[in-house]
């Protein structure tokens, strides 16, 4: 996993103990595979889903403020 995914984690303000929670792993293996010290390609394809969906959520919430 690239930095772009813990770039947009810190964008869309969200903490890696968040994170870690939601996916079930400490938040040390994250941060691991943030930065690219781990590789967990399942992890890592789990953390993009539920990043994606956040940010998607992100992006309806601020399109139903300015309707």
């Amino acid at each position: 996993m690239n930095s772009g995914t813990g770039q947009l984690r810190r964008t869309l303000a969200i903490p890696i103990t968040t994170v870690a929670t939601a996916l079930a792993v400490p938040y040390q293996r994250v941060r691991r595979l943030e930065i690219g010290q781990r590789l967990d390609p399942d992890l890592a394809a789990t953390y993009s889903r539920w990043l994606t969906d956040r940010e998607q959520q992100s992006s309806s919430l601020s399109l139903a403020d300015t309707a």
